[in-house]
């Protein structure tokens, strides 16, 4: 099944590292080199063999492969992430047997995949336009075709033209867990939440061992605060057979995630081993690898941690939750500037970034950024924008009024504003 992404949408608190957190320096790890012995056969045994190794070059020969075969490939390859020789492989197997729909549906699948997984939705969708056109003129209604289309436009962010071949599968194949999953998706990147888990809790009931369906039942769970069964429903995901290994990852990360928010980081050393089982399933993944770099900083990692954020960066750069991420790492690292300019980056990716699903998500998340933003010129001791940013950051999201608050009155931040009628009056404390 197709990857979406759902668990990126997970809402956990990244406000703060734990107080106690240790920046430790990076280990250093000692490289051990295997010594092999190489042993000399008997001329007797040469001579024997030669027949053999004859026979065996005989067989060398390149032999064509059918469709069937290119198809079973390409599916591997794509499993792995290699989503150029996917495409190579159905390409191949297209001219072999012109319009088939077997090979046409994971051909569209495996461009939207790629540009899902790297941020570059929109040129894959282009790239899949002209099998997207060959499929729906001879293969209209055939349902799997339908939602590999669906899922092209869903990933480009056209998804109006989404909701459409999903709603037309729907009346050829009501009972399909996959369509009604999609179509909740559909309404998450819409705002109908209300809409969306109701499609989800349909597919859930014509299928409940679906990991895609799982992983979204995960992130219902998390929202309505019972974590214990998230973090059951994201592992039941991972571990169901044929799941291939990017819903995998996506299936680990959302259970390391509600792991590591548990008890008040209690659980952290499961969440960093989970983390970096996503990581070893799918090591293409934005969103496992900037999971498990932050783990590795709260597990007192530091050094090591900063290089997966950055690897989870240019795996996916429109991901924004690893650029606020990285920021608050190197926040701590007494790196303001750097600080500055990763969050600065997360604000301008904000609007495109699709693991956000809701334009009220994208809303909150630069909210987050911003306010982070002006807490740091803050504690830098600048003056500069902090009263815009703040306005900015509050107005979007009126929950972080009360942070501020406390901030303000607890924790010594914003004094260069205490005398600011504008800023008392925005946190509810002007006379």
């Amino acid at each position: 099944m197709a990857k979406t992404n759902p668990t990126k949408d997970t809402k956990l608190d990244t406000h703060e590292l734990p107080k106690n957190t240790a920046i430790k320096k990076e280990n250093k790890f000692k490289t051990f080199i295997l010594k092999y012995k190489v042993f000399i056969f008997p001329a007797i045994l040469i001579i024997l063999l030669v027949p053999i190794a004859l026979d065996i070059v005989s067989n060398m020969k390149p032999q064509k492969q059918n469709s069937a075969d290119l198809v079973n490939q390409a599916k591997v390859e794509a499993n792995s992430g290699n989503y150029k020789q996917a495409e190579a492989d159905l390409s191949q197997a297209l001219k072999l047997k012109p319009g088939d729909p077997a090979i046409l549906s994971p051909l569209i699948q495996s461009f939207a995949e790629e540009g899902n997984e790297t941020g570059s939705e929109s040129n894959s969708l282009i790239q899949a336009i002209p099998y997207i056109n060959q499929a729906l003129k001879s293969n209209s209604t055939n349902p799997e075709i339908l939602i590999a289309v669906g899922f092209a436009y869903e990933t480009a962010g056209q998804y109006n033209t989404a909701e459409s071949y999903y709603k037309k599968v729907t009346t050829i194949d009501p009972n399909s867990a996959d369509t009604w999953f999609h179509l909740g998706h559909i309404e998450e990147f819409l705002g109908n939440r209300q809409e969306a888990n109701a499609d989800y809790n349909k597919a859930y009931g014509l299928d409940p061992n679906n990991p895609n369906v799982l992983i979204v039942r995960g992130n219902m769970l998390v929202s309505q605060g019972n974590q214990q069964a998230a973090f059951e429903s994201f592992q039941k995901a991972a571990t169901e057979p044929g799941i291939n290994n990017q819903t995998k990852a996506e299936a680990l990360t959302g259970a390391s995630l509600v792991r590591r928010s548990q008890n008040n980081f209690e659980y952290m050393s499961d969440a960093l081993s989970i983390s970096q089982q996503a990581v070893d399933s799918d090591p293409n993944s934005s969103t496992a690898l900037g999971t498990y770099g932050y783990n590795l900083v709260l597990s007192g990692n530091s050094s090591e941690g900063i290089n997966y954020l950055q690897k989870a960066i240019a795996a996916n750069p429109k991901i924004t939750r690893n650029y606020f991420q990285l920021a608050l790492v190197l926040k701590m690292d007494n790196n303001d500037p750097e600080a500055i300019n990763y969050l600065k980056q997360a604000i301008s990716y904000a609007e495109n970034d699709n693991t956000l699903l809701s334009q009220k998500d994208r809303q909150a998340a630069k909210a987050d950024y911003t306010y982070e933003l002006a807490i740091i010129y803050d504690e830098s001791g600048s003056s500069q924008n902090i009263l815009p940013l703040l306005t900015d950051a509050l107005t979007q999201n009126p929950s972080l009024v009360q942070d501020a608050k406390i901030n303000f009155d607890k924790n010594g931040l914003f004094k260069s504003l205490a005398s600011n009628q504008e800023f008392l009056k925005l946190i509810g404390e002007a006379k």
